[in-house]
C-alpha cells in the first residue's frame, strides 16, 4: 500500500461536507490527470470524426446519409460516454484505495456492468422528458387560463414575471431531481443493483444532502459555461474557429473527466456517512 493508502486519515469518513468532496476529487483527478483526461478525450472526439466518413457512403443519397450519420454519432456518443463513465468510477476508486490505475481493468470493470448502466441512462432520460413535457404542459394550460382573465386581471403580474416563475420551478425541479440520482452510476457499478433498485438506492443515498448536492451541480455547470465562453471568445479572437474549437473540446474533456471523478467521490463520501463504510468495504467489490 502507498503513502496515500486508504488508511490516510485524509480519506477518512465522516460529516458530508462540500469543501472536502472538492478537494478530493481535485486529489484524485490530478495523481492521474493524463491517464482519466485520454479516457475522456477519446469519448468526446470520437463521435466527431463519424462525419468525416459520411463522404465514402456514396451510395445513400445525401438526406439518407445525414440521418445515417446522425444515428451512427448518438450512438457512438451513448456508447463511449457510458464506457468511459464506467472507466473513470473504476480508476477513481482505485486512486482512493492508493492503488495506480489500470486502463485495461478498469474497462474490464466497465464492460461488466455496460447494459445495466444503458438501461439506468435510459430510465433516466425518460424521466427527464417526462418532468419537462409536464413542466409545458402546465405551462400551456395555464396560459391558456390565464388568456381567459381580464386585462386588468393581470396589470399585477407581468408576462415577464410568469415566465421567470416557471423557468425557475423547472429549474428546482430538475436540480433536485439531477441530486437525487447524482450518484446512480457509482450504485450501478459498485453494488451490482439493477437500473430500478439502483435509483431507489441513490434516493436514499442522497436522502438529507440534496440541497449540498444541488449548490455542487449549480457550481460545476457555472463554472464550466463562464470558462467555455472565455475560452470561446479569447480563442476565437487569436486563432479563429478550428483553434476554438480545439480549445473547447480540451476543456470539455478536462471538465467531464473531474466530474465523473467528483461524483465516485460524492458517493464514497455518502456511504461513509451514512453506513460508516471505509474505502476497501466499498470497493473491496472489484477483487
Amino acid at each position: 500500500m502507498t503513502s496515500h493508502s486508504a488508511s490516510d486519515s485524509r480519506w477518512m469518513g465522516g460529516d458530508f461536507r462540500v469543501g472536502r468532496i472538492f478537494d478530493r476529487a481535485v486529489s484524485v483527478y490530478t495523481r492521474n490527470f493524463l491517464t482519466f483526461s485520454v479516457v475522456t478525450l477519446v469519448t468526446s472526439a470520437a463521435p466527431l470524426l463519424v462525419p468525416y466518413y459520411a463522404g465514402s457512403w456514396s451510395s445513400l443519397p445525401v438526406q439518407d446519409r445525414g440521418t445515417v450519420v446522425t444515428i451512427l454519432t448518438t450512438i457512438t456518443s451513448v456508447v463511449l460516454g457510458l464506457l468511459s463513465q464506467s472507466i473513470l468510477v473504476y480508476g477513481a476508486f482505485q486512486v482512493l484505495r492508493g492503488r495506480p490505475v489500470n486502463l485495461l481493468e478498469s474497462m474490464k470493470a466497465g464492460l461488466r456492468r455496460f447494459f445495466p448502466i444503458l438501461g439506468l441512462i435510459i430510465f433516466v432520460a425518460l424521466a427527464f422528458f417526462m418532468l419537462f413535457t409536464g413542466m409545458m404542459l402546465a405551462a400551456g394550460y395555464a396560459g391558456a387560463g390565464l388568456s381567459r382573465l381580464s386585462p386588468g386581471a393581470l396589470l399585477f403580474i407581468p408576462p415577464t414575471v410568469i415566465i421567470l416563475v416557471g423557468f425557475l420551478l423547472l429549474l428546482i425541479a430538475t436540480l433536485m431531481l439531477i441530486a437525487r440520482w447524482f450518484v446512480v452510476i457509482p450504485v450501478c457499478m459498485v453494488e451490482r443493483f439493477g437500473p430500478w433498485r439502483s435509483l431507489k438506492r441513490s434516493a436514499g443515498l442522497t436522502q438529507g444532502r440534496r440541497w449540498k448536492i444541488s449548490g455542487i451541480i449549480l457550481v460545476l455547470f457555472v463554472c464550466y459555461g463562464i470558462i467555455a465562453k472565455v475560452i470561446a471568445i479569447t480563442t476565437v479572437a487569436v486563432g479563429g474557429k478550428t483553434v476554438e474549437l480545439i480549445a473547447s473540446l480540451l476543456w470539455s474533456t478536462v471538465w467531464s473527466a473531474f466530474f465523473a471523478i467528483l461524483v465516485v467521490v460524492t458517493y464514497y463520501e455518502l456511504r461513509s456517512a451514512k453506513d460508516g463504510a471505509d474505502i476497501e468495504q466499498i470497493a473491496g467489490v472489484f477483487d
